[in-house]
């Protein structure tokens, strides 16, 4: 999925984007919402690794007030879209990864389908269609570790049978 792009930066979508696919705007604009940070992919080459230590200098050298927010999910938004606007989109961009392919406990339960979320079935199950796109599960809205390990082992056991059903 990451080698499908040519962005330097590539992030899972926010938690108020659904199944909304993400994407900056032309000017390199990042979109305003809250930005999780389940995944990020940074490609290794000047401009990016420029970015990641502004931002990691940024995060541990200025003081901030996050109120209930991780303080590097609170900081990449604001250092990433001053890093894509001082050197410009045609050096270093940030991309965001499809909610069909990576779907996130924070927006939808069992994922995507046409832009809409995929309810759970009547035995709590996601359905296979849906699954079907899935090329990772973001568990990063569970909360506490006990419920951590619950959806992990659910989403496991709901993943195990449905690549059964496949023949893997």
């Amino acid at each position: 999925m990451y080698t499908q792009t040519t962005a330097p930066v590539v992030v899972s979508g926010t938690p108020s984007s659904g199944c909304r696919p993400l994407s900056a705007g032309s000017d390199g604009k990042l979109p305003d919402d809250h930005h999780r940070l389940d995944i990020v992919f940074i490609r290794s080459q000047p401009s990016s690794f420029r970015c990641l230590y502004n931002w990691l200098y940024w995060s541990t050298h200025t003081a901030h007030d996050v109120n209930d927010k991780p303080l590097d999910h609170h900081t990449f938004r604001n250092t990433m879209q001053e890093c894509v606007s001082s050197l410009g989109t045609s050096v270093v961009n940030v991309g965001y990864l499809d909610p069909h392919a990576f779907p996130s406990d924070c927006a939808t339960k069992c994922g995507c389908n046409n832009n809409s979320p995929v309810e759970p079935g009547p035995d709590g199950n996601c359905p296979k269609e849906a699954m079907a796109k899935w090329v990772g599960y973001l568990l990063g809205c569970s909360g506490s570790n006990p419920a951590l390990d619950a959806s992990m082992i659910k989403y496991q056991n709901m993943w195990a049978a449905w690549n059964a059903t496949q023949g893997h």
